[in-house]
């Protein structure tokens, strides 16, 4: 009997160990249990965490209801910080794991929240700079499709995003670090277009930024339109005509035959020699309006060496346009046809916001279509 009971204890025992998990399997399962619990603090706290937004109408008066604010936007940017803080904790759990087990199922299960969350992360240079490594190797998992793969470009999209801003507040030229992430933005596409033939909207993400590129620099959408072409289906191709449009017309010359307010006939090759601000814009315009004392400004500080402006309203009220130039005192030509966005020239150049600027160079020649960032450098840059 005692025989019997331990071989009878033996194969049980085998048979547990059989049935159990190696200590691999069993370390993995751990670590993807640690990530499923930040996944689901992140998400718990995400779901419940938000302040309310306050009432402002229930205020007596505007400093309670300052005050009101005040505290509102206190408690969510107190928010917005543990989100962020949450977030760090998936990428963090989930990086540990798939750092020691690249190829297990666990690794695999965890992808999508982790190219969620790293698509977000590019806004941070220091924290993206640190994932850089998960991000390459996500990107070439073979479970990462290609819906996964667009939204994982976002991070670096957002590292992009964060230089041109920080180049706008500061005042610092970013185009080499920018240029940096265009560069690795093609290589990364490039290591994996390879999976994607035939699909039509791919890559999507070039397109966008090829298409953003244009009004910050140029020169860095080419590598982008050129990828587009190589690896892009139908869709992506058909806009990409767009795009290549309008790199055409960047060092073009820019034909425009105009009418003053006050009926006079001018025309751009009128101005051959001087540096010209086309401005596209209205007074019904608030960020059009807000850019008027800056021009003002501008328009007195080099109008008398070689620069002008020649607006053109996108108003239809004729009354309106005219009462708001005398009040503001602008005394650079208007030109105005009451059409609105079915204006000419609107319309010719696909003009789809204002305000929008373009600068023209002595040659007559189509110099910047984004000239209100760094507005007053680029015309002393044409100027010289």
């Amino acid at each position: 009997m005692r025989f019997f009971s331990a071989v009878f204890l033996s194969a049980m025992l085998a048979g547990v160990c059989i049935a159990q998990p190696d200590g691999k399997e069993a370390k993995a399962e751990s670590m993807l249990e640690d990530v499923k619990a930040a996944i689901s603090a992140r998400e718990d706290f995400l779901k419940n965490g938000r302040p309310e937004r306050p009432d402002y109408r229930s205020a007596p008066n505007d400093q309670v209801r300052q005050q009101m604010f005040e505290k509102y936007r206190s408690r969510f940017q107190d928010y917005r910080d543990n989100v962020w803080k949450k977030s760090l904790m998936v990428l963090n759990e989930a990086k540990k794991l798939y750092d020691e087990y690249p190829n297990s199922k666990q690794a695999e299960r965890i992808i999508p929240e982790a190219v969620n969350i790293l698509g977000l992360i590019g806004s941070d240079p220091q924290t993206a700079a640190e994932f850089e490594g998960f991000y390459k190797k996500l990107l070439q998992h073979d479970s990462v499709g290609k819906r996964f793969i667009e939204t994982l470009l976002e991070y670096r999209v957002r590292r992009m995003g964060t230089l041109i801003q920080s180049e706008t507040v500061t005042g610092e030229d970013k185009t080499d670090e920018v240029k940096e992430q265009v560069d690795k933005l093609v290589e990364d596409i490039e290591s994996v277009a390879g999976r994607f033939k035939g699909v039509e909207t791919f890559p999507n993400t070039a397109l966008t930024i090829a298409r953003d590129m244009i009004y910050y620099n140029p020169s860095l959408s080419e590598p982008l339109v050129e990828v587009c072409e190589k690896y892009g289906g139908a869709m992506v191709k058909e806009k990409l005509a767009g795009v290549k449009k309008k790199l055409d017309m960047l060092g073009s010359k820019l034909e425009m035959e105009l009418e003053t307010l006050e009926g006079k006939e001018i025309s751009l090759s009128d101005y051959k020699g001087d540096v010209v601000l086309v401005d596209f814009w209205a007074t019904w315009c608030g960020p059009c309006v807000e850019e008027v004392p800056h021009l003002k400004d501008i328009y007195e500080k080099y109008s008398g060496e070689g620069f002008e402006i020649l607006a053109i309203s996108l108003d239809k009220s004729e009354e309106d346009l005219k009462k708001f130039v005398e009040d503001k005192q602008i005394k650079w030509p208007q030109h105005f046809d009451g059409k609105g966005w079915d204006n000419e020239y609107v319309k010719k150049y696909n003009i789809r916001g204002i305000p929008t600027m373009w600068l023209v160079d002595k040659e007559g020649r189509l110099a910047d279509m984004n000239a209100r960032e760094g507005l007053e450098r680029k015309i002393k840059e044409l100027m010289k």
